[in-house]
């Protein structure tokens, strides 16, 4: 289960070990919100289960930044929802599509396995990428990524390949939603 985990805490070309859940984090029953994106809505996903959710710092090309986190675990797999805020400048300088290019190849490269599907994807008029990532035997990683604004979200499922064509994974895909933030 430790490469699934560590599937879902990816940020583009870094490789970050997760810490095991604190029994002091905030849990929550699904569906799950995120704190408001830039433009005003909020990333909203029902998952399979209650929730954990924090904060982590990691390393990346871009100097320390949050990984923010809301997820659900099983002895099946792991269902996430993550959004990391990158420096303005950066996100400024760099194309949408390079910056989704990073995403895929840090997916790939943390869980020490190879894409296999990648397609375009839209979710409230947001362009995204999906990516299906396995490792050849018995792990398998399928995210979505969005760029809104300087924050790059992503939803992820890490679970075996036979698993990855079960009705809940992608019936937690099918639930994500840009929404207006609550007052």
């Amino acid at each position: 289960m430790r490469l699934l985990v560590l599937g879902l805490l990816v940020l583009p070309a870094c490789r970050e070990d997760p810490e095991p859940p604190d029994p002091g984090e905030a849990t929550s029953a699904a569906p799950a919100t995120q704190p408001a994106l830039a433009d005003g809505r909020m990333l909203e996903a029902a998952f399979p289960g209650p929730t954990h959710s924090r904060t982590n710092p990691v390393q990346t090309p871009y100097g320390t930044l949050e990984q923010h986190t809301q997820m659900f675990q099983d002895e099946h797999g792991a269902f996430g929802v993550q959004w990391t805020e990158f420096p303005s400048e950066r996100v400024a300088r760099s194309s949408r599509e390079a910056i989704y290019e990073q995403s895929v190849r840090g997916a790939a490269a943390a869980t020490g396995a190879q894409v296999r599907e990648q397609r375009r994807v839209d979710l409230g008029g947001v362009e995204g990428r999906e990516v299906l990532v396995d490792d050849g035997r018995d792990h398998a990683y399928r995210a979505r990524f969005f760029l809104v604004g300087n924050r790059l979200h992503h939803a992820t499922v890490a679970t075996t390949p036979a698993r990855m064509a079960e009705p809940r994974v992608q019936s937690f895909f099918d639930s994500l939603r840009l929404v207006p933030r609550k007052p």
